[in-house]
């Protein structure tokens, strides 16, 4: 028969949440490097091969391109976060 068992939610925060594993998000030191419509932070991500993991916050603005770059033997993947729509 199923059951039902009560969950008490509390806020994330890092240190609370170190035995699981990484919050990935705006950290507290400045971010890697800047732009007018982005912050980028690195996190502490390691595996076996070759691996970077960013946080990165855009800003809504209108976009001019000029130039497209194609990166080669890369895949990224983007995770709407903070009730923005993707």
């Amino acid at each position: 028969m199923p059951q039902t068992r009560e969950v008490v939610v509390e806020p994330l925060d890092r240190d609370g949440f170190q035995p699981f594993g990484q919050v990935i998000g705006e950290l507290a030191t400045p971010p890697i490097f800047q732009t007018p419509s982005a912050e980028v932070w690195q996190m502490d991500f390691s595996s076996q091969g070759a691996v970077e993991v960013m946080f990165v916050r855009y800003r809504k603005e209108a976009y001019e391109f000029a130039t497209i770059e194609r990166h080669y033997d890369i895949a990224q993947t983007f995770f709407p976060m903070g009730n923005s729509p993707s």
